[in-house]
């Protein structure tokens, strides 16, 4: 829940979540005034930003630096994989996990199933949303069987805890310098699901260089073609953008303007620009053809970038480990070596 209150030049702006809350603020007096009325009904404590809803915080010449090494430490012995060997990708090279891997009977699936399978995804659905937007395509893929699992299913989501485990540093870094404008990339990875065939879509917003919001979702019908899985991903990827458009300026941000959508996609690109229905596309459904509205008054625009610089590509697929590594810096920012242990 996002709050602000305005006297004058001043401000106070709100993030609460349960009973934990973050203030910034402008003008002393203001920020007394608020706290002065607040605490006649509640107790209050107030204190420099360090933790908030599990997330510590640190402040330095890289900016904003967010790490939940806590948590994770706390996730690993939870499941007793604080000793497991450390892995350096959430994601293992080798096919899915499917539906036909849940089907096991006798000792073996008895086994399995006792396997604390929807706890660990629900921990590591908290790291991603907060922190870990490296880990969220192999997340997609494990919570599809939180209904039932085999042991494909249990040995990806040790991977991704294997993952969790290794040494670096794993920050998300917000740096504060940019221009302040919004970007949006997009991407899909065609027929991902081996049970449906259903292509999955990712979206990454950012503000300058830093990354604002990220996420995945198969997408709700079978395309037929990389293009329109392309052309889905985007419409999804718009319309959070609108979301994110509304909620800066909201805060006091800047004004977005012609917003820029990075996408790897020539022929989505020309399919858009181009108002006359082809063969190739009469079938799909107007609703996926919204952003041309928002090319016309000027609110987006279309630019083709590299395959290799598609960031978004990091929450819909697995190139093997330097893609990873390449996305990772890109997604989450500059991550400071780790300082060796004195001698």
């Amino acid at each position: 829940c996002y709050l602000h209150i305005r006297k004058g030049h001043d401000f106070i702006k709100l993030c609460f979540h349960v009973d934990d809350f973050c203030i910034c603020s402008r003008g002393k007096d203001t920020l007394a005034w608020y706290l002065q009325q607040m605490r006649t009904k509640y107790e209050i404590k107030v204190e420099f930003l360090s933790y908030f809803s599990g997330v510590h915080f640190t402040f330095n010449d890289r900016g904003c630096v967010m790490d939940q090494s806590a948590q994770i430490n706390k996730t690993l012995a939870a499941f007793k994989m604080n000793d497991c060997n450390p892995a350096p990708t959430p994601f293992a090279a080798g096919p899915q996990p499917s539906a036909a891997d849940t089907e096991q009977t006798g000792s073996e699936a008895a086994e399995v199933q006792s396997f604390p399978y929807r706890e660990i995804v629900g921990s590591l659905g908290y790291l991603q949303n907060a922190t870990h937007p490296e880990i969220t395509f192999a997340l997609k893929i494990a919570s599809k069987y939180v209904a039932g699992w085999g042991g494909p299913q249990v040995k990806l989501v040790k991977h991704v805890l294997r993952y969790l485990r290794r040494q670096e540093n794993n920050h998300y870094v917000i740096s504060g310098h940019h221009d302040r404008k919004l970007q949006l990339y997009t991407d899909a990875s065609h027929i991902t699901c081996p049970d449906t065939r259903r292509s999955v879509s990712g979206w990454i917003i950012k503000l300058g260089d830093d990354t604002l919001d990220y996420g995945c979702q198969y997408q709700t019908i079978v395309a037929h073609s990389s293009f329109e899985s392309e052309l889905i991903a985007l419409d999804l990827g718009c319309r959070r953008l609108q979301h994110a458009r509304w909620l800066i300026e909201a805060m006091g941000g800047p004004v977005q303007g012609c917003i820029d959508c990075l996408i790897d996609s020539q022929s989505v690109i020309d399919m858009t620009l181009n108002p006359i229905i082809s063969a190739r596309s009469a079938h799909i459904h107007a609703r996926f053809f919204r952003c041309r509205d928002w090319i016309e008054d000027g609110s987006i625009r279309l630019l083709k970038v590299p395959s290799a610089e598609q960031q978004a590509d990091l929450l819909v697929s697995f190139k093997g480990t330097k893609n990873f590594l390449h996305m990772h810096h890109l997604v989450k920012g500059e991550q400071q070596a780790q300082a060796s242990p004195k001698q």
